[in-house]
């Protein structure tokens, strides 16, 4: 087996220690990758290469154990089958090499590009869910002029039913669907003013039939989180009447709809309707499951409902390509920094993410390589 070198084995302490340095990185990690899958093949075609010779050195002698010729055939034999072993190793070896550094080269680079170029793109952004306080305030102001100085269109759901969502991105246009989940009370009072402020539309998707948010706060078996009081029908009359809300469906008391039956979610479904039927005025068309949960049955039970659309919580640019019933979103959280923000809005964050997630593991294997504690 070849060792890693020295040089290498120090390039090691520079991606683990001076992550923020793009160009050590981006030398290291391809080099890293190289020497891995040199090491790697050099030592699986020379184990490969031995255990022939030692399978035909045993047949030689198998009937032969007295005879000198044989054991001279023998290890001339082994002595060829391993030297064509090596050989063989170090070409595939080197082979392997260049392919691994390409194949690093260009997931680095496409890495870095998607960082650092922040291109147009489509994307629904689900808000933080926690009260809106004076910090979280602060941010959303910064988060909504950002959107608008960088000529972000917010649209809704309503603004792209009936299939225009297939035509509606228009060369060198960004287009962001904001959405708010459940119908806190601070939506009205701390969101609405700075939504009016920018003209940015939302699509929040209320809970129907609790004044708090009780699934959060009276359970068991998990940690309680703190009480937030949700808005009365009036509030979010209020809403609807600045023509910047679009209200969507969330069940009445937020289901964890895969583990309630079919039929109870039927009925609950048309109870909400109902319900945000009597509120809004429309027949909502949008959706989001409770915790983002969701099986097949539950999204065709959605559908038979009458809703277009339906949103997770799974993380990700909106695709419209791709089911309707499982549309993805990008969380923006309250302790985002601006520059957060831009990155996640570039409908490339979870791309990014991964291909972060997938280099972390990288450098997680490097260290156990080398015996360093992982992160």
């Amino acid at each position: 087996m070849c060792d890693i070198n020295g040089t290498t084995k120090d390039a090691l302490d520079i991606v683990v220690k001076a992550e923020d340095n793009d160009d050590k990185i981006r030398t290291y990690f391809i080099e890293i990758n190289g020497a891995l899958a040199k090491t790697a093949t050099q030592s699986s075609t020379e184990t490969y290469g031995n255990a022939v010779a030692f399978g035909i050195t045993s047949a030689i002698l198998a009937d032969n154990w007295d005879n000198p010729f044989a054991w001279f055939m023998a290890l001339v034999t082994a002595g060829a089958y391993h030297l064509l072993g090596k050989v063989t190793a170090i070409s595939l070896g080197d082979k392997a090499e260049k392919e691994a550094k390409i194949v690093a080269t260009n997931l680095y680079d496409s890495y870095i590009s998607l960082v650092k170029n922040n291109k147009d793109s489509n994307l629904i952004i689900q808000t933080d869910k926690s009260k809106l306080d004076t910090f979280t305030k602060e941010n959303f102001e910064k988060q909504m002029k950002y959107l608008r100085e960088n000529n972000y269109i917010s649209l809704t759901f309503k603004d792209i039913q009936n299939g225009e969502y297939k035509k509606r991105f228009g060369k060198n246009k960004k287009y962001v669907i904001i959405t708010f989940d459940d119908g806190y009370k601070d939506n009205l009072k701390n969101a609405l003013p700075i939504l009016k402020k920018y003209n940015m539309k939302i699509v929040l998707f209320l809970i129907t039939s609790e004044s708090y948010n009780k699934w959060d706060t009276d359970v068991e078996n998990r940690e309680k989180e703190k009480k937030f009081n949700l808005m009365s029908k009036e509030e979010v009359k209020e809403l609807i009447a600045s023509n910047l809300v679009e209200i969507g469906g969330h069940t009445t008391k937020h289901l964890d709809m895969p583990n309630v039956e079919l039929r109870t979610i039927e009925e609950d479904l048309k109870i909400s309707n109902k319900i945000l039927e009597e509120i809004t005025g429309y027949t909502p068309i949008s959706f989001a499951y409770p915790w983002g949960r969701s099986t097949k049955d539950v999204r065709e039970i959605v559908k038979k409902e009458g809703y277009k659309f339906a949103v997770s919580t799974e993380d990700g640019p909106a695709c419209f390509s791709d089911d309707l019933f499982e549309i993805v979103r990008v969380g923006v959280y309250s302790d985002d920094s601006i520059e957060k923000f831009a990155l996640k809005i570039s409908g490339k964050y979870p791309f990014i993410r991964e291909k972060r997630n997938e280099m972390k593991a990288f450098r997680n294997k490097i260290r156990k390589f080398f015996g360093i504690k992982t992160k």
